[in-house]
């Protein structure tokens, strides 16, 4: 018997686990482990949960389609009732600057509702509420969302379907209505997706030229897409973080997952695949963000980070003078002015300084609208205007009609 399985019966032998990760003061949920149809076994640990919660305010994405990495073979009767899920929440951690798996649930496809049951465990258990949720395009998972904020109201977090995935499926719907018109639809329903207006308008102008060549396409896109519009145009990403318009923390997760921990050809038993989340997956993830921390590791910057940072890189202190921006640096703070508005406000930024020449440390938080927005700056390294200095006087100056102080 391997020692990754605690009892030769496998329910047994999840018990076990569940009842040990109890004692180290995992979080865990289940309906009963047994052999049923409405089978959950959910997990969490602490460090996932302080990190769930220190930066999981702005965006929560769910990966529910992994589904190949589990020997499904203990579960009874008919073949849907053996397959056995994995789904994973994941945050973006800005000091990393990668995907962060906070929690996992194996379920069954016939279990009632199983993303609801999980997130509002992951709400109730954690006291957090996303502004934003990110899944694919998925209604199952969609009305799942709805049922757990439902109760809030207009303070409901946001739900998001992943571009990507809204435009292939709107592309292999077009070419079945449209044939080889299929790219051009495609083409007007991006604009549509993109636009930085408000879109309901350019549904008229969409409806007249493709009404004529398939009136059941039009009708398909007024009931399936239009309907859910403020799920997947940009024009309504409002708590959008760090320019997030795809599931690709979720793709690269498996990646990593089937890459570096289970093949695609392995079929692990369900304890196993417990045994491997929690021995290896959890402590690979929690080893980098202390490496990163310690700053024996560089961040990751996106491409939303990095055209943020080659903007601030433009600016030379001569620029800055010139523009009346004044910039006051303390040993864990700046203080700057706005760009936009520099006698009206001005901004709070601290930093941790680095370890050395090669990690110059990052930025940690700032009271400016840009931050509270997107969650992070636009580099984990400090501003690109840190080693040009800045000095009381210039401050004092720049804002000297400054009805917004810095609070030191």
């Amino acid at each position: 018997m391997s020692w990754l399985r605690r009892d030769m019966d496998v329910f047994e032998s999840l018990s076990a686990w569940n009842e040990e990760l109890m004692e180290e003061q995992w979080n865990t949920f289940t309906q009963g482990i047994d052999d049923s149809a409405d089978f959950i076994f959910a997990l969490q640990s602490p460090w996932q949960r302080e990190k769930m919660i220190e930066h999981g305010q702005g965006m929560i994405m769910l990966d529910s389609s992994t589904d190949n990495t589990l020997k499904n073979c203990f579960l009874s009767d008919d073949d849907d009732r053996q397959k056995v899920c994995l789904y994973t929440i994941i945050i973006r951690d800005p000091l990393v600057g990668k995907g962060l798996p906070i929690a996992w649930a194996l379920t069954t496809p016939k279990a009632e509702k199983p993303i609801a049951k999980v997130l509002r465990w992951l709400r109730f258990s954690t006291g957090l509420i996303p502004r934003a949720v990110m899944s694919d395009y998925n209604l199952v998972v969609t009305d799942d969302v709805t049922e757990v904020y439902d109760d809030l109201g207009e303070q409901a977090p946001s739900h998001y379907w992943c571009l990507f995935q809204v435009l292939n499926a709107f592309k292999r719907q077009a070419k079945t209505f449209l044939l080889d018109l299929a790219d051009e639809a495609t083409d007007d329903f991006r604009e549509i997706a993109y636009s930085v207006d408000p879109p309901e308008p350019l549904f008229s102008s969409f409806y007249s030229k493709w009404q004529a060549a398939s009136p059941k396409f039009v009708h398909h896109v007024k009931t399936q897409w239009q309907n859910n519009l403020e799920k997947w145009a940009v024009f309504f990403r409002t708590s959008v973080y760090q320019g997030i318009l795809t599931n690709n923390y979720t793709k690269a997760w498996r990646r990593v997952l089937t890459s570096g921990y289970i093949t695609p050809w392995e079929r692990r038993r369900i304890d196993e695949v417990v045994q491997t989340l929690v021995d290896h997956v959890h402590t690979s993830y929690r080893r980098t963000t202390i490496q990163v921390e310690r700053g024996f590791q560089r961040q990751h910057t996106n491409q939303f980070q990095r055209i943020a940072k080659n903007i601030a890189d433009s600016y030379t202190k001569a620029s800055l003078e010139l523009l009346g921006i004044g910039i006051l640096k303390t040993h864990s703070h700046f203080f700057i002015s706005s760009f936009t508005h520099p006698t009206l406000k001005a901004y709070t930024i601290p930093f941790h300084e680095g370890r050395d020449v090669y990690y110059h440390g990052r930025v940690t938080q700032c009271n400016c609208e840009h931050y509270l927005r997107f969650g992070s700056a636009s580099t984990g390294e400090k501003p690109s205007f840190n080693s040009r200095g800045g000095d009381p006087q210039s401050f004092q100056k720049a804002t000297s009609r400054s009805t917004s102080r810095p609070n030191r």
